[in-house]
């Protein structure tokens, strides 16, 4: 238990009832053990009075809150996946119903980690909710590890330190100055990015590009001489820290699969007796925006890890529809051949290995014309669209941990 501290946090933590209605009260299974888990650990950290009654009435009215959850979820998305695939809406309810109520998942989990697609049957067991996943993350993850690889500047540090390919950081700004350079300081004359250290899905990114007749950067619409600039990032980092990178530019490999935004891969490793990838997707942007998330209209798409092929291309925005081929380039992105990948997974193993107190980790890997680089890793990644859990083995890995932890004496008794 020694190892795993917030375990034992988690496991000692009280919820002052379970109602008999939650499909999870009923059940002994591992996924049913941690959902109780996840109910102690949100009742914890509910902070105040206000908070805590406000659970409690939830718990009470769950059976009229999970009805009102079906309909909505059904109602909004029935026609869009009936169009997508050839499971009817009848179907999908009956689906619906049988993963909230019978199982006890969200019904948006049902749409959003793209179950209709599955035989529901076939995942239904290994499948776990955002609850959970974020909850294991937070629970096993080392403390020193998760910060630095959390953090974009500490990272990019320890990459240089470690000889790990990343994308070049150029400086941190922090309460108004620059850190880790020597004065004078020179912006290098390339398109750069501007991003917050902990910022996620493209929060507060900034990309400047490069007039090199000029010798000034323009976003937006706002055109910056190298001195503006620099203040620029002055001032804006008095709210928070934020890291300066050189832009990084695709491959030929990837060409047609962008009109210049990066093109990326979010590679999930766990890390057991040796490194494994559980899961690959490419994110591609749409016209030059500052980054590729499906906040900015990006497509994503499985990335076949047995035969190099990408498949199940999708966007969000403006509207959930299938993208078989980029709608700004005309690149055929489902069927595509990816010869490459061997070296992105290559380096993502790597990564891992220099980080063994993280169980889990997100890459964000980028194949440039310097050859494959991190952008970043994060240990909070998400099971985001184009990433199905039930068909990983990742639940099961971390049901593992949940054993070890039974093992040595945990009083998981005491939850069912």
């Amino acid at each position: 238990m020694e190892n795993y501290p917030l375990i034992k946090r988690i496991l000692e933590t009280n919820c002052p009832f379970v109602a008999f209605w939650f499909p999870w009260y009923w059940r002994k299974s591992d996924i049913a053990i941690l959902r109780k888990i996840a109910g102690r650990w949100v009742w914890q950290n509910a902070k105040g009075t206000a908070a805590k009654l406000i659970l409690i009435l939830k718990v009470l009215l769950w059976p009229l809150i999970a009805v009102a959850g079906v309909l909505l979820a059904w109602l909004a998305r029935n026609q869009v996946v009936s169009r997508l695939c050839e499971k009817g809406k009848w179907v999908q309810l009956r689906e619906i119903v049988y993963f909230s109520f019978w199982r006890g998942f969200s019904p948006i989990d049902y749409y959003d980690k793209r179950i209709y697609l599955l035989q529901i049957s076939q995942v239904i067991d290994q499948f776990l909710g955002n609850m959970e996943i974020n909850l294991l993350n937070i629970a096993i993850n080392s403390d020193q590890d998760y910060e630095i690889v959390n953090n974009k500047h500490r990272f990019a540090k320890r990459c240089i330190e470690l000889n790990i390919p990343a994308v070049s950081t150029i400086a941190a700004f922090s309460e108004g100055a620059i850190q880790d350079v020597d004065d004078p300081f020179s912006l290098p004359s390339t398109d750069l990015y501007f991003k917050p250290v902990d910022g996620l899905r493209g929060r507060g990114i900034e990309r400047w590009d490069f007039d090199s007749p000029k010798g000034t950067w323009k976003s937006e619409g706002t055109v910056l001489t190298e001195e503006n600039l620099i203040k620029h990032f002055k001032e804006t980092s008095k709210k928070e820290t934020f890291v300066l990178q050189e832009a990084a530019y695709n491959h030929k490999a990837l060409e047609n699969l962008s009109t210049g935004g990066l093109v990326t891969f979010r590679v999930m490793t766990v890390l057991g007796l040796e490194a494994e990838t559980m899961k690959c997707y490419i994110v591609m942007p749409r016209g030059k925006t500052p980054a590729n998330h499906g906040t900015y209209g990006g497509i994503v798409a499985t990335v076949n890890l047995e035969t190099n092929r990408i498949y199940r291309s999708f966007s969000r925005l403006p509207i959930l529809e299938k993208q078989p081929k980029h709608p700004e380039t005309g690149g055929q992105i489902e069927g595509r051949e990816f010869k490459e990948w061997p070296e992105l997974e290559a380096l993502a193993l790597k990564a891992h290995k220099c980080f063994p107190e993280i169980f889990s980790i997100g890459w964000d890997l980028a194949l440039t014309t310097k050859g494959p680089q991190i952008v970043e890793g994060n240990t909070q990644w998400g099971a985001m669209a184009g990433f199905i859990i039930g068909r990983s083995s990742y639940p099961r890995r971390y049901l593992d941990v949940l054993h070890k932890a039974k093992e040595i004496g945990d009083p998981l008794g005491n939850l069912v």
